[in-house]
């Protein structure tokens, strides 16, 4: 089962990121430290339900732009204190979160939905995400769903034009494979057995 933190893309009256950067005319509130730690634990709680309902595994979304991702990008992460600025930085939320569930839930797979490029001209692109996957692959993750692109870049003419072809996000996947010790997903318009065996 995959849990998930919208941030700044949730339809709520007072969304919450990393930073106040505005998105579709809306611009969320900038987390405070308390405000961090209870997500964190959230996300622990989530998954200890997870746990105990009977799925195999968790899966963090760190996908898509969402927010997980969100403290990830140097596009949406404007932070000065220890959650911003330097890579190390930004990649300290989602990896704190990941040592939370980590706590609740004991040896249960926890899997991790990736986000290796933006697809925008500021944001998160491979030579950063890379890294990020490796801190990830030695932090005990049972595996890296790679996808590319979120909701203020999907619908670029560029990005509508490329995901038409198949297997559009494969190169993120095959990036990230070359660089990480634990099983890689490919995702993207794998959309028959041939492709999906030619990946």
């Amino acid at each position: 089962l995959q849990i998930n933190h919208a941030g700044r893309f949730a339809h709520v009256a007072d969304p919450v990121a990393p930073s106040a950067v505005p998105t579709f005319g809306r611009t969320p509130c900038e987390l405070g430290r308390r405000e961090i730690i209870a997500v964190q634990k959230q996300f622990a709680a989530a998954a200890r339900r997870v746990k105990e309902a009977g799925f195999d595994l968790v899966e963090l979304h760190g996908g898509t732009g969402y927010l997980l991702a969100q403290f990830v990008s140097p596009r949406t992460n404007k932070r000065m204190d220890a959650y911003g600025g330097p890579l190390e930085n930004r990649m300290r939320f989602p990896l704190e979160t990941l040592k939370r569930v980590q706590d609740a839930v004991g040896g249960f797979p926890i899997g991790y939905r990736f986000l290796a490029h933006e697809w925008l001209p500021d944001g998160l692109d491979l030579t950063e995400s890379v890294a990020f996957a490796c801190a990830l692959s030695e932090n005990g993750i049972a595996y890296i769903s790679v996808m590319g692109g979120t909701y203020e870049s999907f619908f670029l003419p560029e990005v509508v034009r490329s995901s038409k072809k198949p297997g559009y996000m494969v190169p993120l996947a095959q990036a990230v494979k070359k660089q990480v010790s634990v099983p890689v997903v490919a995702a993207g318009r794998v959309a028959s057995r041939n492709g999906a065996e030619a990946v």
